[in-house]
């Protein structure tokens, strides 16, 4: 009885360590490789094999089963690989709900030298990054497109599952909004500028619309929340001008162009400073505007642009 008591035991231990090694292998590769379902495969393949040998070659395959899996070395062999690559074995999973595929890029923060890695999640198909980690976890930036960067605390064997209806969120956008005048200036030729004020001044963006509308400074056009709008039609509403003028004006701040950072530029976040000048055909400055971007966000930042004010040698100078 203790013989086959012992073979027990082990045949519970290998099939908990088959158990674990499946998810594990889930977890990480999803049900297959490339969209093939191995594991199912294999199972399928072994259980067609064993239907066509006869009762002496199942004998023996049952003693060399017995023999090599359920020995004690491979028993014990098989679960110190388990356990160094449960440890050691991080995924980072990014579900995506959109119909358009989404750019991912994942980088490790604690590497001296760090290096991105970008892969294309898709409704079908989630990205999938295999990371090396503890179970004290690695930091991590996650970046997906048109989304504002994360950081992951990223711990093994766990791992990390992303949704991005669920935990991220659109990147800031900036919509400029020129008075009338401006707009009319924007068709004429006129140029938006965008400078973001850190340690010194820099230019991160400009665009020359030649459109009568607004610019949308961002990663890719949204659509203007309707509060938003409701907020222009009644500060439209205390300006003197004509109906047709104040449909005309809203229509054009509704209906945006586009303006992108340059490729170098570090992405809108909360708290940075921006100043925005609109200048007109000879390059000088008719409206400006600065504000620190708000906390919240995932949000469009309405950025309404005034006539620039003189300066104050010259102010001075028509004074006297």
């Amino acid at each position: 009885m203790a013989p086959r008591r012992y073979l027990m035991i082990r045949g519970v231990a290998l099939i908990l360590l088959l158990m674990v090694g499946y998810i594990a292998w889930t977890r990480n590769f999803g049900e297959g490789v490339k969209n093939v379902p191995l594991l199912a495969l294999l199972s399928a393949a072994l259980s067609f094999a064993l239907e066509w040998i006869d009762h002496s070659q199942s004998e023996r395959l049952k003693k060399y089963f017995t023999h090599t899996l359920l020995s004690l070395p491979v028993l014990v062999a098989g679960y110190i690989v388990g356990v160094v690559l449960l440890v050691l074995n991080a995924p980072v999973i990014v579900l995506n709900s959109a119909d358009q595929p989404l750019q991912v890029t994942l980088t490790a923060l604690d590497a001296a030298n760090p290096q991105s890695e970008t892969m294309t999640s898709s409704k079908e198909q989630p990205a999938r990054f295999h990371t090396w980690s503890t179970p004290l976890g690695r930091p991590f930036r996650l970046k997906a497109k048109d989304y504002a960067a994360k950081t992951l605390d990223v711990s093994a064997p766990a791992g990390v599952t992303i949704s991005t209806d669920r935990d991220l969120v659109p990147q800031l956008v900036v919509l400029i909004r020129p008075t009338l005048d401006g707009m009319i200036e924007l068709r004429s030729g006129g140029s938006i500028h965008v400078f973001r004020k850190k340690d010194q001044e820099t230019e991160i963006a400009s665009a020359t619309p030649k459109t009568e509308s607004s610019v949308l400074l961002g990663a890719a056009l949204v659509p203007v929340p309707h509060d938003m709008v409701e907020d222009w039609r009644l500060e439209l509403a205390g300006k003197k001008m004509p109906d047709t003028v104040r449909a005309e004006v809203l229509r054009a701040w509704k209906a945006p162009a586009a303006a992108t950072p340059d490729a170098s530029a570090e992405e809108l976040t909360p708290k940075q400073t921006l100043r925005i000048e609109l200048r007109n055909q000879a390059n000088e400055p008719i409206q400006c505007g600065t504000m620190d971007l708000p906390e919240t966000v995932g949000m469009m930042v309405d950025f309404p642009l005034e006539p620039c004010r003189p300066p104050r040698n010259a102010a001075d100078a028509k004074a006297n």
